[in-house]
């Protein structure tokens, strides 16, 4: 197939030969990788496959060279050599992360064939980058003119420049958004998820770095609740990142979780976030207002100079809005470009991503356990202490143990999820103690309620001329979005351990009559339930069915 996919450490290890150079995956990985190419060769996976084969593109002596010479009479010099492919963006980065792609090719030396980049140890840009304490990595890369193809990396270790090592500060940024200006996007638990999250992230932060009387934890918590008046809106996220941009150091860590709605736009590679403005996943035109692009993203993430920065998206395609998910992917275009624009984000601004779904799935919200499946899998992780190393958050068992909870919650709804994490990281974000872990309120699973069915008439006919069948799953449904019902209403639900409610019903002299059971395991549970009442109260009458057969539920 001439295309390829595998782990990041995977892709990391492979590389081509031409003669004795050498190219490595990642240097055409914009052109040739696609995400999840065995389930696509193997028809697992519907998606088409959009990487080019790697036999359709030019390697061989087009990407620049660029060598490190090390640090000379104050200077870090690189030298950058054209060939073919031409020279186009010139990167520089710090530890991992870029800090400037924006050289002036013209404006850097040139000697013979090779341009000469020197950058100054006293640059204050480059110095504020460094974190104390630590041997630091400066990076230069290169991409062909046409940014297609670029260079491999090459690297000048500082040493240890500051042996004090200064304080850490970290910096929480949780934006939740339930309510949207439009309707149709409203989601039941992302607020919530918001909130929670940040409250557990704040008090395991303090402790981890014992604080007492000077304050290095600070959290912002966005959401579309009418009680807070932080609101999830585009400007008032983008000057939150700008405020911490003047403040954080390289030795800091930031933290941002988005809950909400993501969306792809055809014609473009960014993933979208939608911001409270949005009133529908059409975003053509508005999309600059109403919604943040992982481009954008890069940028802001960049400006801080924070060199630990974690992104967890409990966001996707999804809500009632959707009705048919294949015929949106085919309308917007590939949904692999979402993992690619989350690893180009990732490759920029050396931020590890957790991303709630893999590309085209929905990142369910489920009623079962009363929030998005990411953000309870996160929660239960510390609370059960499975996300834990030596009681601490260690970020790469955490978001571990958290991608395989989501798949195993997915399954228990009938539905599925596959989250997927970007980059590697292992550090630790906080300190776990009893105390956090009884303060995590996550809600035992709940029991699940499926479509109910009802006619009138002959049982052979099964014919609905009321539309009881309907009437009932409304009613169900607002019972179990209000909280009033001990379970969840989940109307396409079909595993065998669901509840319905099945029934009969016929008309005389205006009278309604109902008789209802309560099915589970293709067994009825308990004794049916007979109700009867004027016609026009039909709505009392599914209520009264429900809360009583609603008790027989275990």
């Amino acid at each position: 197939f001439n295309r390829y996919d595998g782990s990041e450490g995977a892709r990391n290890l492979l590389y081509f030969t031409c003669g004795t150079e050498i190219i490595e995956l990642n240097q055409l990985k914009t052109l040739s990788w696609e995400p999840g190419l065995a389930e696509k060769i193997t028809g697992t996976n519907k998606e088409s496959i959009t990487a080019k084969k790697i036999n359709e593109i030019d390697i061989c002596n087009v990407t620049p060279v660029v060598v490190q010479k090390g640090l000379n009479k104050g200077w870090y010099d690189f030298e950058i050599t054209e060939r073919r492919g031409g020279i186009g963006q010139i990167q520089l980065y710090i530890n991992g992360k870029m800090i400037k792609d924006d050289y002036i090719l013209s404006s850097i030396p040139k000697k013979a064939d090779t341009y000469q980049l020197s950058l100054s140890n006293e640059d204050g840009e480059i110095k504020s980058r460094f974190q104390s304490g630590k041997s630091n990595l400066i990076s230069v890369k290169a991409t062909t003119k046409n940014g297609n193809l670029s260079s491999q990396e090459a690297t000048i270790e500082t040493g240890i420049i500051d042996k004090a090592i200064a304080s850490t500060n970290i910096y929480i940024v949780s934006i939740g958004i339930s309510n949207y200006k439009g309707e149709a996007l409203k989601l039941n638990y992302a607020a919530k998820d918001a909130e929670s999250f940040s409250a557990t992230m704040q008090q395991s932060a303090k402790k981890l770095f014992n604080i007492e009387n000077e304050d290095h934890v600070f959290s912002y918590v966005f959401t579309s609740e009418k009680n807070n008046p932080n609101k999830p809106t585009k400007a008032a996220i983008i000057q939150q990142l700008n405020d911490i941009a003047k403040v954080a150091k390289a030795n800091d860590i930031l933290i941002i979780f988005f809950a909400g709605h993501g969306e792809m736009i055809s014609g473009s590679k960014e993933l979208y976030l939608l911001t409270q403005e949005a009133a529908t996943f059409e975003l053509a035109l508005v999309e600059k207002e109403v919604a943040i692009n992982t481009q954008e993203l890069n940028e802001w993430m960049r400006k801080i100079k924070a060199n630990k920065q974690l992104l967890i998206l409990d966001a996707c395609k999804s809500g009632q809005a959707i009705e048919n998910l294949q015929d949106l992917i085919v309308k917007r275009g590939n949904p692999a470009d979402q993992l690619r624009a989350l690893e180009n984000l990732k490759d920029k601004t050396g931020t590890f991503i957790l991303s709630a779904a893999s590309s085209g799935q929905l990142a369910n919200e489920s009623g079962k356990f009363g929030q998005g499946l990411l953000t309870y899998s996160l929660l239960d992780g510390i609370k059960t202490g499975e996300g834990l190393k030596d009681n601490q958050i260690d970020v790469t068992r955490w978001f571990n143990t958290a991608g395989d909870k989501v798949r195993d919650l997915a399954r228990s709804i009938g539905e599925q999820q596959d989250p997927k994490i970007i980059g590697t990281a292992s550090f630790p974000v906080g300190l776990v103690d009893d105390e956090i872990k009884n303060n995590i309120k996550i809600s035992a699973a709940k029991k699940i309620m499926g479509r109910s069915t009802f006619y009138s008439g002959d049982p052979t006919l099964l014919i609905d001329d009321l539309q009881i069948s309907n009437s009932m799953d409304k009613t169900l449904s607002n019972l179990a979005a209000e909280n009033k019902v001990a379970f969840i209403f989940i109307e396409n639900y079909k595993l065998a351990d669901g509840y319905h409610i099945r029934g009969i019903y016929s008309i005389n002299n205006g009278q309604l009559t109902i008789e209802a059971s309560l099915i589970n395991q293709n067994k009825r549970t308990g004794n049916k339930v007979v109700k009867t009442g004027r016609l026009e109260e039909q709505d009392q009458l599914f209520q009264q069915i429900i809360t009583e057969l609603g008790q027989l539920i275990k």
